[in-house]
């Protein structure tokens, strides 16, 4: 006798609810547990035991039969509007505008009214997109969503459906057969967290702030690409900005896997083993990109099939697509490669939350180990006894969890003795497996301690293969951009940066000792595009940038590959140097071979 869902282990059930939809007696109903996942009951007086609930069961991935080798692509909607306003490179409203301009539907999540809760909807306008677009940190309530999907495709229209990669699977599996109409997106799922815990979340924001959250968005990109974060608006009015390195409620998800779903520490759709036409997400990562790419977004996308192939070639007018190895994206995305594992106080979080509350919870849970808490105490004792840190003053701009993490556990920072890398909040550093950063004196990011940052963000970036060498004291200041792709290497000796300046290394720069800039220089070493001549001659290769000793670069200046800026140089506000400059001398935009002044010096 066939069996029914009830046989499946509970830490296994994924929520899909495609069993309740496909269920021809209405026997399945849900019931939601104190972690805030729903999971299925069985009407026994109702069940016919047909097995249809099992065989929909998306529970295990089982083999994927599809012959396409699969390929990746750095990709982002060519309307620069929409991609900065999107989580990532805005690709999925591309796929979507695609859709609904040819009379179809988009399946997406949105927030309920009060956005505490999230559910599936079937969309076919333009404010229907404006509520599916962007992530949704927790997961979404799909029930009667897989039988409203059928009946759109019985009626010959496109569908575009997007959700976790089992959602995907459990509709394949609901629909039986493949129809040529339906193209489904999944995305590079790291687990999906407890809507208990959204719910809790806002609530504990209301609760701060006396006022109702009239509006919530869980990844806006305020500033940048990489520097995005929770916005908050509030009915009176206010609005909040939390950055996602500041947020220690989303610490319980990416850092800790405190919340989510029991069984997506068992997923099986990793690797590849996934059923969707496409699957997409945040190119983290990738090699060679501009600093317009870090702050407009790059999206990884993946097509899994010759039908994902198909669809991708009709919206070339709309995104933009380059072809990238697949292991780029694995190297930035592990999720894709390989399922959480499933921390040992999970259980006491989640009695923590029902008990204590939220906040309670994330304290206690939460938080650096024993070990780094003690290193850190003794550090910070040591540090203040013997005045190693000349920033030690301003102690409360050091971001302490970051400082520990790459001073003493980070195996790819090199140091001496009393050398730190010292990241002050706002700080993101991205340091590939093999790059490597050598510190004889200290480097300190997003500093700036006698001026208010105002959130602003620096950027740290050493891609695999990649090192940056520190030999004096080291000031990059806020909103600044130091980027070493793979294989570059980088050597700075005595140097300051003004605000918003940036740095970006394929080859090799060297900077020596006193050397300056000031505000929004922009230094790099390659024009990061190919050209050509007729013959098929690669005519504008990389070349390295050299700046010797007591060089002062002026605000707005831009220093383009195979430059060498001779000691006592100095670079007038708004010129742009290429090429070698004579000692001691006062240049204005080196491409017209001026000086307009000999024999000078500076001091800082």
């Amino acid at each position: 006798m066939p069996q029914s869902i009830d046989i499946i282990k509970r830490d296994y059930c994924n929520g899909c609810k495609a069993c309740g939809d496909t269920c021809p007696k209405n026997a399945i109903s849900y019931e939601t547990d104190s972690e805030g996942f729903w999971y299925p009951s069985i009407d026994e007086s109702k069940c016919i035991s047909c097995g249809k609930c099992l065989s929909t069961c998306s529970s295990k991935a089982g083999e994927n039969t599809e012959e396409y080798v699969k390929q990746a692509y750095a990709s982002w909607n060519r309307d620069r509007v929409v991609r900065r306003e999107s989580t990532s490179g805005g690709i999925y409203s591309a796929f979507a505008d695609y859709v609904l301009d040819n009379g179809g539907i988009i399946v997406g999540s949105v927030y309920s009214e009060d956005y505490k809760s999230a559910y599936h909807i079937c969309g076919s306008t333009g404010t229907d997109l404006e509520k599916i677009a962007g992530s949704k940190y927790f997961q979404s309530d799909t029930e009667g969503i897989y039988k409203k999907i059928q009946e759109a495709l019985l009626t010959g229209k496109d569908v575009l459906f997007t959700g976790t990669p089992c959602q995907v699977s459990a509709l394949k599996r609901f629909l039986g057969k493949e129809y040529e109409k339906l193209i489904t997106i999944d995305f590079i799922c790291r687990g999906v967290p407890s809507p208990l815990i959204h719910r809790k979340k806002i609530e504990l924001y209301e609760s701060e702030k006396k006022c109702h959250v009239v509006y919530y968005r869980d990844k806006w990109d305020k500033y940048a690409w990489i520097h995005f974060g929770e916005l908050i608006k509030y009915e009176n009015g206010k609005e909040q900005f939390i950055s996602r390195w500041e947020d220690r409620i989303n610490d319980c998800f990416v850092k800790y896997n405190l919340n989510v779903r029991p069984s997506c520490y068992f997923c099986e759709y990793k690797n590849g083993n996934n059923r969707s036409e496409v699957t997409i997400g945040d190119f983290w990562g990738i090699s060679v990109v501009t600093e317009h790419d870090l702050t407009d977004g790059i999206s990884a996308l993946i097509v899994n099939s010759k039908k994902g192939e198909l669809f991708i070639q009709k919206l070339k007018d709309r995104v933009y697509l380059e072809r990238r190895p697949l292991d780029e994206v694995k190297r930035g995305n592990e999720a894709y490669v390989k399922a959480i594992e499933k921390p040992e106080n999970r259980e006491i979080f989640f009695e923590k939350v029902n008990s204590e509350g939220l906040k309670a919870a994330v304290n206690s849970c939460a938080v650096t180990t024993e070990e780094e808490k003690k290193i850190l105490r003794r550090r910070l004792k040591r540090m203040k006894k013997r005045g190693l840190l000349p920033i030690y003053n301003n102690w409360k701009s050091i971001d302490w969890y970051q400082f520990i993490k790459y001073n003493y556990f980070c195996k790819q920072i090199k140091r001496e003795k009393d050398a730190y890398l010292i990241p002050c909040k706002g700080s993101y550093v991205q340091l590939g497996s093999t790059g490597e950063i050598v510190l004889d004196a200290n480097l300190f990011l997003n500093y700036y301690p006698w001026y208010k940052r105002a959130g602003r963000k620096s950027l740290l970036r050493i891609e695999n293969n990649a090192k940056l060498v520190v030999h004096n004291d080291v000031e990059i200041s806020y909103s600044n951009t130091l980027s070493v792709d793979r294989g570059g290497y980088v050597e700075m000796g005595h140097f300051y940066t003004g605000v918003g300046a940036s740095l970006v290394c394929r080859r090799k720069m060297v900077i020596g000792n006193n050397v300056m800039l000031g505000r929004d220089v922009c230094i790099f070493d390659s024009d990061y595009h190919k050209i050509f001549d007729d013959k098929g001659k690669h005519i504008n290769p990389d070349n390295e940038v050299v700046i010797e000793d007591n060089v002062w670069i002026g605000a707005r200046s831009m220093v383009l590959k195979g430059t060498h800026l001779r000691e006592g140089t100095i670079v007038s506000a708004g010129s742009m140097v290429m090429g070698e400059t004579e000692a001691n001398k006062v240049f204005i935009n080196k491409r017209e071979k001026k000086s307009v002044g000999d024999s000078v010096m500076w001091e800082r």
